[in-house]
């Protein structure tokens, strides 16, 4: 298994437009934007959309749900914890292999992105509060997404 969505190269593998040794590697728009794609964890994001239409179908009408086994609430924690936690999983997977170890700092970026994009959209942060106050705000969501996407590649490289 190669490790697809490593940010580093495993040790001795060369990079597309890497430069000889002693010489200082150029780091092109193209590198950036490669980094931008695999620190976004597309792969669980589309999963997580799915299961977000089916907890808004679900509870779209106005019937009584008193009687269901779970809350809305409880879905939507509940869908995000195990999205959360998949993006985790697939990450460490998806950046290691038999000789190397899963490229942990990729794979935190990964989880916070998800968490960033899922705050977004506001989702499970809008049926949460904390001391009755809502937790989700749409001009911080918007600010946080923007900042993020272009800041974690700027300093996050391969090396």
């Amino acid at each position: 298994m190669s490790t697809i969505l490593r940010i580093r190269p495993p040790a001795g593998d060369a990079v597309e437009g890497d430069a000889p040794a002693g010489a200082a590697a150029p780091d092109s728009a193209k590198q950036y934007i490669e980094r931008v794609v695999n620190l976004i964890p597309t792969e669980v994001i589309g999963v997580y959309l799915v299961g977000k239409a089916g907890i808004q179908a679900r509870f779209a009408d106005k019937t009584d749900h008193s009687q269901d086994l779970f809350s809305e609430t409880t879905y939507w924690i509940g869908w995000t914890v195990f999205c959360f936690l998949s993006v985790i999983a697939v990450r460490a997977w998806a950046t290691s292999d038999q000789n190397t170890p899963a490229e942990k700092p990729a794979v935190a970026i990964a989880a916070i992105s998800f968490l960033i994009w899922v705050y977004s959209l506001g989702d499970v942060f809008k049926v949460v509060e904390i001391r009755n106050h809502a937790i989700w705000d749409s001009l911080l969501a918007m600010l946080l997404v923007f900042a993020w996407t272009l800041i974690v590649p700027l300093f996050y490289r391969a090396k």
